[in-house]
């Protein structure tokens, strides 16, 4: 019945209807707790911590994932603690801590990589990179960008190399390397073309 509460949770999610999906998420998170089910408590908590920033309530969004990262992370499940280390780094970004965003970004972006979880590598690392940028420091961006490029190429992930080429873009624009800004704006639309 656990998994059942999980699959309506979602279904009531993905039809907009909030109150219902956060009652079941609630049902599957309390449900699995009692039967000792930690991975898919921890999971529960982050759904209903998205559900809550799907309706822009912030604080709740974050309490939840701050809850599921505390189970995640009591039975060592790394990648799920860097997950939800991402998604309160972007509430806390659009909330306007962006450096307290960059900070979890960045715990995230070790863990993914002490996992080898290069999904994770590539989507932290080009956060990292637009916050960077963000925050008026063009310089350590273009690190970070690049290599999450890299991963990206390598990979051959198309998806995410669009966003990355159009930061790295607008980031080799800011720190004086017009030439490179060029070349790989260029990429961009080449990418987005083909698609």
């Amino acid at each position: 019945i656990v998994y059942c509460y999980s699959g309506m949770g979602r279904v009531f999610q993905i039809q907009g209807q909030a109150d219902s999906a956060l009652a079941y998420y609630r049902e599957c998170a309390d449900l699995a707790e009692k039967l000792g089910m930690s991975d898919l408590a921890g999971g529960s908590y982050g759904n209903t911590g998205n559900v809550y920033a799907e309706t822009g309530r912030i604080g709740e969004a974050i309490d939840m994932t701050y809850r599921s990262l505390a189970i995640l992370d009591r039975i060592k499940d790394h990648v799920g603690v860097a997950a939800c280390l991402t998604t309160i780094s972007e509430l806390k970004r659009a909330s306007g801590d962006k450096e307290e965003g960059l900070r979890l970004l960045q715990r995230a972006y070790v863990l993914y990589k002490s996992a080898d979880y290069r999904q994770g590598m590539m989507t932290a690392g080009s956060s990292i990179g637009g916050m960077l940028m963000d925050l008026g420091r063009p310089d350590s961006a273009v690190t970070m960008l690049e290599n999450a490029l890299a991963l990206e190429r390598e990979g051959d992930v198309k998806d995410l190399m669009g966003r990355t080429l159009l930061t790295l873009g607008t980031v080799y624009r800011l720190v004086g390397r017009p030439t490179d800004a060029a070349k790989t704006l260029e990429e961009a639309i080449i990418l987005a073309r083909s698609e």
